[in-house]
């Protein structure tokens, strides 16, 4: 029998040896190109998609705020919808913020002095609710050396309230003849003191503790209104910044005060 001899020239045999091996190469260069120390694996791996502080706006709220201060107020801030109204509940006064395109908002909060304040932030879109988040801050007093300055006066004739008592905590202050005030002892940041007088419904003192001092400017308190009686006919009582209507009808039996 006489064996017939290969037409491939010499080196198109070494080719297709070569082409073999390659073929058997290749599933061990994939593997390494699937290896977690190249740039390709980061691809391949599952991704987070939790918005980072340069993203879109996010569904639902999110809050960040220190668990502790020792300031009078705290900073709050977060993300949420976009253009979103957030209202923040629990201080001693309600703040409402609106979020921007990218859906942050800040805000700051005034504190109840020397307590842990539980706060809860609402996101509305229009007057519908969509999120909440419940959290809280303690403020600490420690050594504070502000001071807040004011005067009361009384609502209507806008004459000096003397003797009122302002207070912030364990802090406490009387008003002078001319209605003046000087609130010592207070954190940096916004606070909010309590001014309250006989025979008058209490205010609140609000500044800004910076560089040591803060004013409060003029805060007016109101004249609680003399008992009347109402019967069965009903009556209509106003005074300065309200009113009360009690209609026919809406009491029965004698008059009462």
């Amino acid at each position: 029998m006489v064996r017939k001899r290969s037409t491939l020239p010499r080196i198109g045999r070494v080719l297709a040896a070569g082409t073999v091996l390659a073929l058997c190469l290749t599933p061990i260069v994939a593997s390494a190109r699937s290896s977690p120390t190249t740039p390709a694996a980061a691809h391949a791996a599952p991704t987070d998609r939790r918005p980072t502080s340069s993203s879109a706006p996010v569904k639902g709220l999110r809050i960040d705020v220190p668990r502790s201060t020792d300031r009078g107020s705290v900073v709050v801030t977060g993300r949420t919808y976009a253009r979103a109204t957030v209202q923040i509940t629990g201080g001693i006064l309600p703040v409402v913020a609106t979020a921007v395109a990218d859906g942050t908002f800040r805000a700051e909060v005034l504190l109840r002095p020397n307590a842990l304040n539980t706060l809860k932030a609402v996101s509305y879109v229009g007057t519908r609710p969509t999120a909440s988040k419940t959290f809280a801050v303690r403020q600490r007093l420690n050594r504070p050396t502000g001071r807040l300055t004011g005067r009361v006066l009384d609502v209507a004739s806008k004459a000096p309230v003397a003797g009122a008592s302002v207070r912030y905590g364990n802090r406490r202050a009387t008003t002078d003849p001319a209605g003046r005030f000087t609130l010592t002892r207070l954190p940096a940041g916004g606070v909010a003191a309590t001014v309250r007088s006989a025979g008058r419904l209490s205010g609140l003192a609000v500044g800004e503790i910076a560089n040591g001092a803060g004013e409060a400017g003029d805060v007016r308190v109101q004249k609680l209104a003399a008992p009347q009686r109402v019967g069965p006919n009903g009556a209509s009582f106003s005074g300065p910044g309200w009113r009360v209507d009690i209609p026919a009808g809406a009491l029965r039996g004698p008059p009462t005060s």
